[in-house]
């Protein structure tokens, strides 16, 4: 299932994504955009181009708070969110638009249409993809992502020449579990000194400061 917000106003909700479920035989789908959506989708990732193709702020002394990073994570994650699903929304309201010959900006209804389980499977393969290169592709190029940035720090590689795409995402993946980890997990071989915990020091890198 595709993360769908579902925002109530004054007549109907108006959905943003799609989701599907199919629950003691009762059969439900629902997708949608919406304008004011698309739009904060484009600016997001016009953003996150400027965040990866501009120059960064010179990085400084070593950022030891975990709590900087956890928010950073946040900020990054609900960013990406606000960018993948108006765009999702947008594919299977065309679709729909071309099964029934009615346009409408969301839908839900509980038949099933023969496109429905291929096609979120592959928007959720997609999401899950461009997730992971939405978080690497700033540590491969030496960036901050806009959620550091925001915080005042980045992660650098102590290697000058940097991570790879691969390591980066790998990276990416591990620091999903991070996240995910107890709090005693996250200061588990924590070096403050270096701006490092246990996933610095898994990928040889450090978080520091923007000056």
């Amino acid at each position: 299932m595709l993360a769908a917000p579902f925002f109530r106003g004054h007549t109907k909700a108006i959905i943003i994504g799609s989701t599907l479920s199919w629950t003691n035989g009762d059969y439900y789908f629902a997708g949608g955009t919406e304008p004011r959506a698309i739009a904060y989708a484009l600016a997001i990732i016009l953003l996150y181009a400027v965040f990866l193709f501009t120059s960064s702020p010179k990085p400084g002394k070593p950022m030891t708070s975990l709590l900087r990073r956890f928010v950073a994570f946040w900020i990054d994650f609900f960013l990406y969110l606000m960018a993948d699903a108006p765009l999702t929304g947008s594919l299977i309201t065309v679709m729909e638009w071309r099964r029934t010959g009615t346009f409408a900006w969301s839908f839900e209804r509980t038949t099933p249409a023969p496109y429905d389980w291929w096609l979120n499977g592959l928007l959720v393969i997609f999401a899950f993809a461009a997730m992971a290169f939405y978080f690497a592709l700033p540590l491969a190029l030496s960036k901050p992502s806009p959620g550091s940035c925001i915080m005042g720090y980045q992660i650098v590689a102590d290697d000058p020449n940097g991570l790879t795409l691969w390591q980066a995402i790998r990276r990416t993946f591990f620091g999903f579990k991070a996240v995910c980890s107890s709090l005693f997990e996250s200061f588990r071989s924590r070096n403050s000194e270096q701006g490092k915990f246990w996933l610095d020091e898994k990928f040889s890198t450090r978080a520091v400061k923007l000056d």
